[in-house]
């Protein structure tokens, strides 16, 4: 949602207002009471139909600037136009359900962790269910065909102590998965690697504190 236009009239300390936005970012310099903060009301009102001033409708005719009956704002979004009136309160707001949280960024914060995680997913527009896990799961070879969670780090079939035909100590990255792809050249390459690893950590140990210290 790129903002086009802002006119505004008599809202609070904005008496007289229209600007053309050619620019998807724009900085509003100003002292003192010069009417940034209520540029920045009156397209929040506009946009989502909500004020951080007042909450009954009846209370609107506050809003409006000292000595003077009537008032709007307008901000124009790539044609579509959003409006409030004051003080009826009429006007054409965004139906957007995300909008008031860009808005208002404190208001995320504020959610509760389940509030919060379906805000989110309901964003990006994501859903969760068992069937929805398991099956993102297996397209990353994560469940087993029993439909049960896999291990993310697995020994490899020939880490042995020397002597001792017991798993080793040593589980590398790159040890994951050895029969994923094993007719690949990277692949075979990486379970070399991971076998030098292991058989240097099982030579070191075998042969004792002293002589292990290289």
């Amino acid at each position: 949602m790129n903002i086009t236009g802002i006119n505004i009239s008599n809202f609070l300390g904005a008496r007289s207002v229209d600007i053309s936005l050619r620019k998807p970012v724009a900085l509003f310099c100003g002292s003192n009471y010069a009417g940034k903060s209520s540029i920045q009301e009156a397209v929040r009102h506009a946009l989502a139909g909500e004020s951080v001033r007042v909450d009954q409708k009846k209370d609107l005719g506050k809003l409006l600037t000292d000595g003077t009956e009537s008032g709007f704002a307008e901000v124009t979004c790539r044609g579509e136009k959003y409006s409030i009136m004051l003080p009826s309160g009429k006007g054409m707001h965004s139906q957007n359900e995300f909008l008031p949280y860009v808005l208002d960024a404190q208001r995320f914060a504020r959610l509760e962790p389940n509030a919060r995680r379906s805000f989110l997913f309901g964003l990006m527009g994501l859903k969760v269910g068992a069937e929805n896990v398991k099956r993102r799961l297996s397209d990353r070879g994560r469940v087993s065909e029993e439909g049960k969670p896999g291990l993310h780090r697995r020994a490899h079939p020939d880490a042995e102590m020397a002597g001792q035909g017991r798993p080793g100590p040593l589980h590398h990255r790159d040890c994951r998965r050895p029969d994923a792809d094993a007719g690949e050249p990277r692949q075979q390459l990486r379970g070399f690697r991971c076998a030098l690893r292991i058989a240097a950590s099982a030579a070191a140990r075998a042969a004792g504190p002293a002589e292990g210290r290289l």
